[in-house]
């Protein structure tokens, strides 16, 4: 049988991807060409296919099933569009500090990847409008930095990711204020206009020596013409927003009246608007899955209430509940995600956990018997 453009790519890298410590490895992530869906032979067409070639595309929808996406879930569009009004404003304000936007909320609910794609999207729409590859500076021109704090955080771990991300040369004996006006240098050379810090949490501010890095970031931020992102787990409750958590100075925190904050929570299905959020997301997930028996509509109406309550309404969970779903239905030839079919998979421990206070719930409500 000839190759057929469904058959057509079939290489996949079996390396994973980097992980973000300089800009050559965001600038990899944010020029990454978005995965294209194959396109679906009919089953008549698929069965008539050697063994060979079933295999063949068996892989290509398996790889496709592992790595499309991010969905642009309500909560993603929402923050995305606001951040962009406010990076788009504070690139024309004056010199000085500027307004910026902290992502909160629980573990898995989407933030990393909320966050990550934001400076993607922002960069690849700055990049658009100007093809501008040097600064007037003689640069590369970098329009996001991103940084991932760290467990430990010091004024000068903090600058050493910042420098490594720049590829700033340094020596360990560098000062703490040399090697922030070097920072401070570069990314105005570079024309850096966003700035998104990851996992903002380790940032404890109740910790005297976390409460210097975050004046040292708010120096930075007065410094540096660009609009911080911040994402991270209760950061409310880290004190970030209230200068330590100290009453005098919750009323004074610049963080507080600078930054706006958007809350995170898992979708909850006893709640109208979160539970259609929730619908909304399982039919995005079902059009990228590539099953011959998915009917549409069917992954809500055979299986939406058993996700929620396996996943407890945390968008990680629910995309690794389906994305193994999808590779099952394709191993076992159902071509279809079942209850049956997402029983046999194991999710993280909490995840676990929640399912039985969940299952005992409904079943002692006997309105859900297919949980």
């Amino acid at each position: 049988m000839a190759e057929t453009s469904y058959l057509a790519k079939s290489e996949f890298s079996p390396f994973p991807e980097r992980s973000i410590r300089t800009y050559e490895d965001w600038h990899a992530y944010a020029t990454k060409p978005v995965p294209i869906k194959p396109v679906m032979p009919t089953r008549a067409a698929f069965d008539l296919m050697s063994s060979a070639e079933r295999k063949k595309f068996n892989q290509i929808r398996k790889v496709y099933h592992d790595g499309f996406g991010p969905l642009l879930v309500p909560d993603m569009e929402e923050i995305h569009e606001a951040a962009l009004r406010l990076a788009h404003q504070n690139l024309r304000a004056q010199p000085g500090s500027r307004p910026g936007l902290i992502m909160d909320g629980i573990s898995t609910v989407g933030k990393s990847t909320i966050a990550m794609q934001l400076g993607r999207r922002y960069e690849r729409l700055i990049t658009k409008n100007h093809t501008i590859k040097r600064t007037p500076t003689g640069n590369v021109f970098l329009p996001v930095a991103f940084v991932n704090l760290p467990g430990e955080v010091s004024i000068m771990n903090f600058n050493y990711l910042l420098a490594r991300f720049y590829n700033i040369p340094f020596s360990k004996k560098a000062k703490e204020c040399e090697l922030t006006d070097r920072i401070k240098e570069h990314v105005a050379d570079c024309g850096t206009s966003m700035v998104i810090l990851d996992d903002i949490h380790f940032l404890r501010i109740k910790n005297r020596s976390h409460e210097t890095v975050n004046n040292h970031i708010k120096h930075l931020a007065n410094s540096i013409s660009a609009t911080f992102v911040y994402a991270g787990i209760n950061v409310e409750g880290s004190g970030l927003l209230a200068e330590g958590n100290k009453p005098e100075n919750k009323i004074l925190s610049q963080t507080a009246h600078r930054f706006k904050r958007f809350e995170l929570l898992p979708f909850d299905y006893n709640e109208a608007r979160s539970r259609d959020d929730f619908l909304k997301v399982l039919a995005s997930f079902e059009d990228n899955l590539l099953l011959f028996e998915q009917a549409k509509g069917s992954l809500i109406s055979d299986t939406a209430e058993y996700i929620w309550a396996r996943t407890n309404g945390f968008i990680g969970p629910i995309s690794a509940l389906i994305r193994e779903g999808a590779a099952l239905a394709i191993k076992r030839n159902t071509e279809r995600i079942t209850i049956d079919i997402l029983k046999g998979i194991k999710l993280d421990f909490e995840s676990e956990q929640q399912f039985k206070l969940n299952k005992k719930k409904y079943q002692a409500s006997g309105q859900r018997s297919t949980v």
